[in-house]
């Protein structure tokens, strides 16, 4: 009767080991196959004729508690329009994911990526749009004024959309500097998603207007224009232990370029020492200036500097240098 109760309570328990071990369908050496597949990332893009995806297409492929799956092969094919892959197949990561980027022929139109994999019974596809720039714009950063010699505040920023008004994302936009003298970050630069790109100009060292000129191919051209002025000295005076500018009172707004000059009135000594400046920007100190005593600093960078008097930091503290 013991041997009959064991055998049946055995058996019982295998049934229920059986049960709570299904963790899905697994291969001959009891490795979990794959059962779905689904789209994480990268349908539905813009792309330049004769360029590459901004982003590539990206699946992932799981088993039948819904985990990535690691080590899957996915096979990719272009089943619709042109361009060529990256690879016909790739194999997929820790996560279970898999991804392929897609270069477009040199005709505008749909093109349709699919994503198979042998053991799954449905497909993943994605589109991608390819189009031809047809129209250069200013986006931002014209007709600003600068002191000769500094960088803009704003970048020149333009749009390359093709014929349908949307963004040409990947598109080669060359820059010159046309006339007035000046300097480019950069002599070209590729629109992102969005179909914009950007580059800085810092002004030369003539006064007066400065153009750039930034084109697409041979065809597509826009331009940008900034003015570039003098530089000037703002006077700060060290009057009745204060700082007094010439709005009276102790902040200062000025250009990038100028500079600030103060001069001791007073009959005792004062400083103009800074106790705070913006990300990048060096701090000054005048030393002890007697009566009549001068001081100049010109800033190199644009944000504001607070600045006080160490012989009278109670009285001469919180002074602003605002720089644009």
């Amino acid at each position: 009767m013991q041997r009959s109760l064991t055998y049946v309570v055995t058996l019982a328990f295998l049934a229920l080991a059986g049960c709570d071990g299904d963790s899905g369908p697994t291969d001959g050496n009891g490795n979990l196959e794959p059962t779905s597949m689904v789209a994480v990332s990268g349908g539905n893009q813009r792309i330049i004729v004769d360029g590459t995806l901004m982003q590539p297409f990206v699946v992932e492929v799981r088993d039948q508690n819904g985990d990535g799956l690691a080590g899957v092969t996915v096979e990719w094919a272009v089943t619709a329009g042109g361009g060529t892959l990256s690879a016909s197949s790739s194999t997929t990561g820790s996560d279970g994911r898999a991804s392929v980027t897609l270069t477009a022929g040199s005709s505008e139109g749909t093109s349709t990526v699919t994503a198979s994999v042998a053991e799954v019974s449905t497909s993943v596809a994605f589109t991608a749009t390819a189009v031809a720039p047809a129209m250069i714009s200013i986006n931002s950063g014209n007709n600003q004024t600068a002191r000769t010699g500094v960088p803009l505040a704003d970048p020149l920023s333009v749009t390359v959309t093709a014929s349908d008004a949307g963004p040409v994302p990947g598109a080669t936009v060359d820059w010159m500097v046309t006339t007035g003298g000046g300097s480019l970050e950069q002599a070209s630069t590729t629109t992102g998603i969005n179909g914009m790109a950007s580059n800085d100009l810092t002004l030369g060292s003539a006064v007066g207007t400065h153009t750039v000129e930034a084109s697409v191919g041979a065809s597509l051209t826009t331009e940008f224009t900034a003015d570039a002025t003098d530089p000037v000295t703002v006077t700060v005076d060290m009057e009745g232990i204060a700082f007094v500018s010439s709005d009276g009172d102790d902040v200062v707004t000025i250009q990038l370029g100028d500079g600030v000059r103060w001069v001791n009135q007073d009959g005792v000594e004062h400083t103009a020492t800074s106790n705070s400046t913006p990300a990048g920007g060096a701090s000054f100190d005048s030393d002890l200036l007697s009566t009549g005593g001068e001081f100049t600093f010109v800033p190199d960078t644009r944000g504001e500097w607070i600045y006080f008097c160490e012989v009278h930091p109670t009285r001469m503290a919180g002074a602003r240098i605002i720089v644009q």
